[in-house]
């Protein structure tokens, strides 16, 4: 029985991988793996450093309206440069005052009424 075993262990061997193969497929098992991580890395330091640019852009920018509102307790903006064309020898001939905003009331329009020529029985 013994005789048999080493005879299928010898065929076996035989089979085997050559050694020097064996640290090749470890060693680009290896770079595989390192690989892998540098590109983990990289991907988690390019989403920190958007993550910073959006929080830095939102803290430094203030939270303001876009459209300028006039009220009666707001002060008035300043006048606006005046333009002036002077003669060769006279005074100024045209100047540019800019007038303040005037708000006007807007009247509500009276809800349309729906007339109808016939109604079915028991509806007005």
């Amino acid at each position: 029985m013994n005789d048999v075993l080493v005879d299928v262990l010898r065929d076996r061997a035989d089979l085997a991988p050559d050694p020097s193969e064996m640290w090749d497929d470890i060693r680009h098992g290896i770079d595989a793996r390192q690989g892998r991580r540098r590109a983990t890395v990289a991907a988690a330091g390019a989403s920190a450093a958007v993550a910073t640019a959006a929080i830095t852009a939102v803290a430094i920018v203030p939270a303001r309206s876009h459209h300028r509102a006039i009220t009666a307790e707001a002060p008035r903006p300043g006048p606006a440069a005046t333009s002036t064309r002077t003669a060769p020898s006279g005074p100024p001939t045209h100047s540019v005052v800019p007038r303040p905003a005037r708000l006007v009331p807007v009247k509500p329009t009276p809800a349309a009424k729906l007339v109808l020529s016939f109604a079915p029985a028991g509806w007005r």
